[in-house]
């Protein structure tokens, strides 16, 4: 490398290091127009007008909260004149139940930045949702914290109009069902079953029948007999009569008796014989979770055999559907849980029906299996007039 050109790099290195030290106060740029003078002043300054000006709240706090500088919006987002931030403890914003999230982030020695929710005070006793993203950074050798403040108002307002909007369309689903049901069981099966009488009446006197008349006779009553145990069997998988006459564990029972007559793979069932009857949307919830995961296990785990575990335990309903099949892959697992996957109506809406009853719901998966656990809060049981019993 020409001697030059080594003078020249090493002469821009040793610029770079001053700057970043704080040892350089302007830098004078040459041009067509003159030498110009850019100081550490004016960089400042156009740092200041666009945090000024970001969409979020921003601040610099001390380890104990103190606020060192803030900009104008976390002013308007706490609804209060921006002269009474600066120099207040940020802590004074925070609801009580949530300072403590906040003074754990304070506390993190492991200097990764760091995010939480919690909801700010602003007058009149309105609560703000927010999240907070916390760096530690050092001011004249001081440790300090920069936080961004966003507001969560119109985000959390509008995935409550989306989870209503989610529940209501859960409730039509199930009005659907219970209608669709109540018609092929009314409609079309008493239908078939009048028909199997009449053929059965036909058979009783098919002596006097051809040979070949009679067969068919013999072939029409099977066909007719298979068509309205199908039909029985897609009526309660459409929505089982037991689950609202006798609850969820003589429904689950009888399904799960169905299912291993079938060709599919063997399920046995726990349920707590002293479990009271339980919310209908509970009953409701459950019974579908059983129903979905029975189902993917007889399509895709190749299991021959599956077990349903219910435990009741501090106001809350346990329900694990396990299997021995070939499992999930850790990516589609991850998505999965996630909520990501394209895993069709049925995962999702389970999920969704899981979340709007305040519950969780997990997939465990190895090459050993698979096991879908979901834990749901249990509530008073709900009346026909919509009050708690």
């Amino acid at each position: 490398m020409p001697r030059k050109l080594q003078e020249c790099l090493d002469a821009a290195e040793e610029t770079l290091r001053a700057l970043r030290s704080g040892e350089v106060d302007a830098i004078v740029a040459s041009g067509p127009e003159g030498d110009r003078v850019y100081t550490l002043k004016g960089a400042d300054e156009a740092y200041r007008i666009m945090v000024q000006n970001m969409a979020e709240g921003a601040l610099t706090v001390a380890p104990d909260g103190l606020i060192l500088f803030s900009n104008e919006k976390l002013a308007s987002i706490l609804a209060i004149p921006h002269e009474r931030v600066i120099g207040s403890s940020f802590h004074d914003f925070i609801v009580p139940e949530d300072t403590d999230i906040f003074s754990a982030l304070l506390t993190d020695e492991s200097g990764a930045r760091a995010k939480c929710e919690v909801r700010l005070k602003a007058p009149g006793g309105a609560l703000v949702p927010v999240s907070l993203s916390v760096n530690r950074l050092v001011l004249d050798g001081i440790d300090c914290f920069c936080v961004i403040v966003a507001d969560l108002t119109d985000q959390k307002r509008n995935e409550e109009v989306l989870h209503a909007l989610s529940n209501r369309l859960l409730q039509l689903h199930d009005e659907e069902r219970r209608r669709i049901a109540r018609g092929l069981h009314d409609g079309a099966l008493q239908r078939l079953a009048a028909l199997e009488f009449k053929l059965d009446l036909v058979g009783q006197r098919s002596s006097k029948l051809p040979p070949a008349a009679r067969r068919i006779l013999t072939e029409c009553l099977d066909l007719v007999g298979e068509c309205c145990e199908d039909l029985s069997h897609l009526v309660y998988l459409i929505q089982p009569p037991l689950l609202a006459e006798q609850g969820l564990g003589s429904a689950l029972r009888s399904y799960v008796n169905g299912f291993n007559r079938r060709l599919g793979p063997q399920v046995s069932l726990s349920f707590p014989s002293r479990l009271s009857r339980l919310p209908v949307d509970l009953e409701t919830t459950l019974f579908r979770i059983a129903q979905e995961a029975l189902s993917n296990i007889e399509s895709h785990s190749g299991s021959a055999t599956a077990e349903i575990l219910f435990r009741r335990k501090d106001g809350e309903i346990l329900l694990e559907v396990a299997d021995h099949g070939c499992g999930i892959s850790t990516e589609m697992l991850k998505q999965l849980n996630s909520g990501r996957a394209l895993s069709g109506i049925g995962i999702a809406g389970i999920r969704e029906r899981v979340r709007l009853l305040g519950g969780l719901m997990k997939i465990c998966s190895n090459s050993d299996g698979t096991t879908v656990r979901v834990k749901l809060p249990i509530k008073p049981p709900t009346r026909h007039d919509g009050q708690a019993a």
